[in-house]
Order: C-alpha cells, then structure tokens, then sequence
C-alpha cells in the first residue's frame, strides 16, 4: 500500500482506521493544530454594506455593489481566468433544506453566536444532495467509509463536467449568492495551487491574520489592491499574528478587495476539532479511491497540495466565475 506523505506532524490521534483496499492510496489524517482552542467573542459587527443583485448587475469598486454579493475585485486562479470569492464560507441548514453564505466571512457555524440550530459548514467530499450513485450525498453525511463518497461510483471522478451536479455550490441555489443553481463552483487543486502560489500576478497576495483577537485565518488578496490608508498587509505564514485587524479595519480591507478564509477546523464524524487552529478547504479534484485535494493552512504553514480522506468534514469557499 503506498501511503500518502505525512506533511506536517499530528498532534491528535485518530481514535479508529478504516480498512483500506491495498489498491488505494491511504490518506493523512487532518493536519493538526499548533495551538490551544481559542476563546471566541460575541461581538456585533457592523453591516458590512452589500447589495446582491442578479443578473447583468455591474462590478464596482469599495462600498458598492457587488455581483450576488461577491468580492468587488478579481483573482487569477490560472494564466487566463479570474474568479471573484463568494462573501463567506457555505452553509446548510439541515432543518429547513436552504443553502446560504456565513453573515461575515471570518465566522463559522462554530464561532457564529447567532448561529441557527441545523447550520452545518464542514462537509464530506461531494456532498451536494445531488443523486450520484454514491452512498454518501447529503451534505449532513458523516459516513466513514471513503468509498461511499465516490461520484457515480468512479474512484477518480472528480466535482467537473458530467459530475459537477456533486459540487455543493454549483447544485444548489444559494440564499444571499443569487438564489439560483448553477453560478457558483469550488476550485480546482490546480487553481488553489497557482492562487496562492509564486507566479509573478499572485506572488506575496497571502498571509495570516487574526481579527478582532479571536477570529485567525487566512487573507488573500486580489491581482490589483491597494492597502487602504493607515492599514498595512504582511505576506506569509509567520503565525496568527503575522496580521492583526480590529473589526473595523477588517470592514475596510474587505471593501479594497480583501478575502479571509477562516480557520475552521475539521469534523470527524460526528465531531468538529481545530477551529481556530486549522484550515482545510475542499477542491474539486479527486486524488485517489480514498483522498481528494484540499487547501491546508495552520499558523505557520500553508499548502495548496494537500490531499485527505474524503469522509472528513472540510469547508467549502465557493467562487463565481
């Protein structure tokens, strides 16, 4: 059996393994955190402004409108596309069947006070709801069996072309993102790799942050920005404290352009850890029988190629193309 490479040490424990078939590729388990849990604040933030429109609606610049809520200006995620990243980590409510954005880009059902019973932000691989042929579709699905999560039965099949039905943002219209099926898509391993890579359009566009001394995660910028006046932006991963916004100055680095990626944690079955600690964020792409690609970030370290059990619960940043 070949093992995929253990890139960053664990530093919790897997209570049990799945039996594996000796064709596949085994996975890592999650990438684990370098820090305690942090406190979280309940805290009112001011509205941050945004109109969603549909349709034809144009792009503008900061405090104005943007797109079914989008980020106002571009990123590169190839040679040739740009993307525009959606206002916050999805969401479903497993009691009333409706998929929505988080209300502010740094919360997470688990962070989010206000957050309402059924909210679930941490999905197995593929999860959409659409009738694939897996075993594994609801995106409440917390089966550990990988093999279950299989699109339409084919190990390799990837959340793309005749499969992209099993790609959460893609299937399902979306509360706050223009209410409708179809828009919005996740990222290809590739495109989160030349994203937050060392191309000359992308290079030094990333680093970590915390907000508001609670909220860490990762900023991302886009291909033109310029700081807003008194706020400065760092590059790289030299901890949560490489950046530090109060709420404030959060609100006018979103509206230049500014992207945060929580760091949300993980689930385990039934079970979420990490948060605040760790960031895994699902791709497209499958990797293997049991693993597809995923963004990992945690306070020093971030990587783009990344591959983990498809059974995990990953969040999900959808972007609009």
């Amino acid at each position: 059996m070949t093992l995929c490479p253990m890139k960053y040490p664990r530093l919790l424990a897997i209570a049990s393994a799945v039996a594996l078939i000796a064709a596949f590729a085994a996975c890592s388990d999650p990438d684990d955190p370098d820090a305690m849990t942090i406190p979280v604040n309940a805290i009112n933030a001011t509205s941050d402004g945004t109109s969603h429109h549909l349709g034809s609606a144009t792009w503008s610049q900061a405090s104005s409108s943007r797109l079914m809520g989008a980020s106002p200006l571009a990123f590169s995620v190839s040679d040739e596309a740009k993307v525009y990243f959606s206002p916050g980590n999805l969401q479903y409510n497993s009691t009333n069947g409706r998929w929505q954005f988080s209300r502010r880009q740094y919360l997470t059902v688990a962070t989010d006070p206000d957050a309402a019973d059924g909210l679930i932000d941490l999905f197995g691989w593929g999860t959409s709801g659409w009738e694939s042929g897996a075993v594994a579709i609801e995106p409440q699905a917390v089966d550990a069996a990988d093999s279950n999560y299989w699109v339409a039965g084919d190990s390799l099949a990837g959340l793309v072309g005749d499969y992209a039905e099993a790609d959460w943002a893609y299937h399902n219209a979306i509360v706050g993102g223009g209410n409708r099926a179809r828009q919005w898509r996740v990222l290809q391993a590739a495109e989160w790799q030349y994203l937050l890579g060392e191309n000359p359009t992308r290079r030094g566009r990333w680093g970590m942050a915390t907000l508001e001394g609670s909220y860490r995660g990762l900023v991302v910028l886009p291909d033109q920005w310029a700081a807003p006046a008194g706020i400065s932006f760092v590059a790289g991963a030299s901890g949560w404290e490489t950046n530090r916004y109060s709420l404030v100055d959060w609100f006018r680095m979103e509206q230049s352009g500014a992207v945060f990626m929580p760091a949300a944690g993980y689930r385990e079955g039934a079970v979420s850890t990490s948060i605040g600690q760790t960031g895994n964020y699902w791709a497209s792409d499958a990797a293997s029988g049991i693993c597809a690609h995923d963004l990992f970030f945690r306070a020093q370290a971030l990587d783009a190629t990344d591959i983990d059990a498809r059974h995990y619960g990953f969040a999900v940043r959808p972007v609009l193309q």
